[in-house]
């Protein structure tokens, strides 16, 4: 009988581990799913927060690219009155010759030149003519000063949408 006792109190002690074992384990596992639910929350919340930053900025988008829309129209209006005023069927600006024009116009003022290679290659890349035009006097002024200001007003040939600029 002491055979059996023995085994008997074994099995006891082995139930008694597996249930403090088992019991640990879900206790564990109740620690786990508390963290894991309380980081759910807090990304949700997160969630949430971020996508009513994203509506507002939507918003503001929106409301930046109709302001946008509305300067680049104004600006449009702007140039074709000006393209308007500036296309007078007898002003030279009108003229689709006009380099042309202009080169004849210095050779008439200054005379007769050479332009070599020597000459390009003595220009650094960097060097360029703005066009501008005297808007009260109507003349073309050739400048390597490309901010001209003063008591005359300049209008420039850039176009807001031309991206191909030549200088």
């Amino acid at each position: 009988m002491t055979f059996f006792v023995i085994i008997h109190s074994v099995m006891i002690v082995c139930y008694a581990s597996m249930t403090y074992f088992i019991w640990r384990g879900w206790k564990d596992n109740q620690i786990k799913k508390k963290y894991n639910t309380a980081l759910r929350n807090s990304v949700i919340a997160l969630v949430e927060d971020m996508q009513k930053e994203i509506d507002k900025n939507e918003k503001l988008v929106a409301e930046a690219k109709r302001q946008v829309a509305d300067t680049m129209s104004a600006v449009k209006a702007d140039m074709s009155s000006l393209d308007s005023e500036l296309h007078d069927p007898n002003d030279i600006m009108n003229n689709p010759a006009l380099l042309g024009s202009i080169l004849t116009a210095i050779v008439v003022k200054y005379g007769d030149m050479r332009l070599g290679v020597k000459d390009m290659i003595l220009t650094e890349e960097s060097e360029y003519v703005s066009v501008y035009v005297d808007t009260e006097t109507k003349e073309m002024i050739l400048s390597t000063e490309h901010d001209l200001e003063g008591d005359t007003s300049y209008f420039t040939f850039i176009n807001p949408s031309d991206d191909e600029t030549y200088h």
